[in-house]
């Protein structure tokens, strides 16, 4: 069987760029989340986008290279709490409904998005 890789399936990298521009957008505003970007220039915003639509690319199957941190690494130190993550989610899986993904594509998607969660996560 040829499973078309999950990266086509969302719509390749300009769906996952557009995803990601909108993700951010929700984040940068919510009111708990805007701490984790408070003070950081246009570069450093710009390089954090970057990364993360190279990110969920490679991940995908996509072309894509990551050439960031470990998810463990760049988390580190920010103090992301368990509601944290849980905003993060919801403002994400509100960000891939937008785009009309299938429930199955937007699944699988959160199902590797929620594998995430040990790296990330460090206060309950």
């Amino acid at each position: 069987m040829n499973k078309e890789s999950l990266y086509r399936r969302m719509g390749g990298y300009d769906i996952i760029a557009a995803i990601t521009d909108d993700f951010l957008g929700r984040l940068i505003t919510h009111e708990q989340m805007k701490r984790f970007f408070f003070g950081a220039s246009e570069s450093t915003r710009t390089r954090r986008r970057q990364y993360i639509v190279d990110f969920i690319c490679s991940q995908t199957g996509g072309p894509c290279a990551y050439t960031g941190r470990s998810m463990k690494d760049a988390h580190k130190g920010l103090s992301i709490s368990k509601s944290d993550w849980d905003i993060l989610t919801d403002l994400f899986l509100e960000s891939l409904k937008k785009f009309d993904l299938s429930h199955s594509v937007i699944g699988e998607v959160m199902s590797w998005i929620n594998l995430l969660k040990p790296d990330i996560v460090e206060v309950n």
